[in-house]
């Protein structure tokens, strides 16, 4: 199993408990760094 088949499925089954695994998808399969900055400021912001 390749691992945006593994992402796709944890965004289907976890999207309402965590919702940042959308944008590690998008980081990682679409090479979208915007995404990847977007989780850092959210934890960022929590400390």
């Amino acid at each position: 199993m390749e691992i945006y088949e593994l992402l796709d499925r944890f965004e289907l089954l976890y999207e309402d408990i965590t919702p940042d695994i959308s944008n590690l998808r998008r980081a990682i399969i679409d090479n979208d760094l915007p995404s990847l900055f977007q989780i850092l400021k959210k934890y960022e912001d929590e400390e």
